[in-house]
């Protein structure tokens, strides 16, 4: 059995979501909007990018990488997950004799 550790992020509604750039302390991480929706917005012309809704795999450092923000539209919430993170688990799960699948 494998586990990985993840951040809730509680994101209500007007709230900003800044994403972390890959170059971060954590180095790079990835979230999932568990449920609610958020609006991906160029962060200094408020531009409109993408509507994102539960479910939607976030890359938060690409995202970062363009100056962008999340928006909350909905009471949301969402999971981060340190890239590291993921890759330790995923290769204790091989170490097992069981070959990764995800």
């Amino acid at each position: 059995m494998v586990a990985v550790c993840a951040t809730r992020l509680v994101v209500p509604p007007r709230a900003i979501w800044t994403p972390l750039p890959a170059d971060g302390p954590d180095g790079p991480v990835f979230s999932v909007l568990a449920k609610g929706r958020v609006e991906a917005l160029l962060s200094i012309s408020r531009r409109h990018v993408s509507r994102l809704s539960a479910g939607t795999f976030v890359p938060e450092g690409l995202i970062a990488s363009f100056e962008a923000i999340m928006v909350g539209e909905l009471q949301s919430e969402a999971y981060r997950v340190r890239l590291a993170d993921l890759a330790v688990a995923a290769s204790s799960s091989m170490v097992e004799g069981k070959q990764w699948k995800g």
